[in-house]
């Protein structure tokens, strides 16, 4: 949320670039975790000989996906994953945590009249994680935080600037 309010402002830059950081990707996790050996296995197959991987190897790896999707690609998560041995109960502490300090930030950032819109929309899409998320959905959402689809819109519009959520499009996968 900061980035967006420093963006209305002419800042003068230190000498560099800056680097905005974000989750890890699956392979990063892997390389992280010390699964290598799987981390390599996986970037043998393409598309064309993927039905070649041993239902072993596969669920091996289903396994691992389901750390990750627990887990999240949040390098201090991943962090304690390490050092607790996935102890979940620890890692949803810290991601609790995280997402109170994003609640703190709609009302330090954006007044907090707006922040208890934000805080609406931002529970509300939360609780959809997972699900497709709707339009009709996205109505009731709006109506249950006191605003309306242009404000809800915006609101989703300033969660994926500020890289809190991705946008995901539909897709058939006709070529699959």
């Amino acid at each position: 949320m900061l980035d967006q309010v420093l963006q209305n402002y002419q800042l003068s830059s230190p000498v560099g670039q800056p680097y905005f950081m974000g989750p890890l990707h699956f392979d990063e996790f892997l390389l992280a975790i010390g699964a290598e050996q799987e981390y390599h296995t996986l970037n043998r197959f393409t598309l064309n000989n993927m039905h070649l991987i041993p239902d072993s190897l596969h669920q091996h790896l289903l396994a691992l996906v389901r750390r990750y999707t627990l887990t999240g690609g949040m390098p201090y998560c991943v962090q304690l994953g390490i050092e607790h041995n996935f102890n979940h109960a620890k890692i949803l502490k810290y991601q609790v945590e995280l997402l109170q300090t994003y609640r703190d930030d709609f009302a330090k950032y954006s007044g907090s009249q707006n922040a208890t819109r934000l805080n609406g929309y931002f529970n509300g899409i939360l609780g959809q994680i997972g699900r497709q998320f709707s339009h009709k959905q996205a109505q009731e959402l709006a109506q249950m935080s006191s605003g309306d689809n242009r404000q809800l819109n915006l609101a989703i519009e300033r969660f994926i600037a500020a890289r809190l959520f991705y946008r995901v499009l539909h897709s058939y996968a006709n070529a699959v």
